[in-house]
């Protein structure tokens, strides 16, 4: 059931998520930053959360991606921009693309905003942070039972969870 329910969960959210890296817009908005080619604004706008990371920790947290390539992204992108202005540039680059493809109309609408606004009202990334973390427990008992390095778990989505695409199998330490 769980497969189900991510697989329905990705071809809904999947093409959002695409917009933030693969959109004309986004590479526009890292071109702006001083990134050289794509791969340099992919790892920097999908890593500026994680804060201002090295490849090997964006290479582990990915999977899919050799560290070379990440390697060659990382940790340059972070000499021609702060973690602060590739999450603002992200953002500059969704916004652009989805006016363009929705019209500045549905993006700005009640509707809109009642889709973004979380249940309970804003989060703070840690609240964010704790809720999926939540999520992904349920999903994964597993994970509860680990003990960390760092004491605190591995910043994962819950998404990742569900849809399999990590399985829960964690090192313990």
């Amino acid at each position: 059931m769980i497969s189900t329910i991510a697989r329905r969960m990705w071809r809904l959210y999947e093409p959002i998520h695409d917009v933030i890296y693969f959109a004309p817009e986004a590479r526009a908005a890292a071109d702006r930053l001083g990134m050289r080619g794509f791969w340099m604004g992919y790892f920097a706008f999908r890593s500026a959360p994680l804060g201002m990371v090295g490849p090997a920790p964006v290479a582990a947290s990915f999977f899919g991606f050799h560290s070379r390539r990440v390697s060659r992204a990382l940790p340059d992108a972070w000499s021609y921009t702060t973690v602060e202005a590739a999450l603002a540039a992200r953002l500059a680059g969704v916004d652009g693309a989805l006016r363009r493809l929705w019209s500045s109309d549905r993006v700005e609408s009640v509707a809109m905003a009642e889709a973004a606004e979380p249940p309970g009202g804003p989060r703070t990334p840690r609240t964010a942070l704790a809720g999926c973390w939540q999520r992904q427990t349920r999903l994964c008992p597993g994970l509860r039972r680990r003990t960390w390095r760092c004491g605190r778990p591995p910043p994962l989505c819950a998404s990742t969870a569900a849809t399999g695409t990590t399985p829960c199998r964690w090192p313990t330490r």
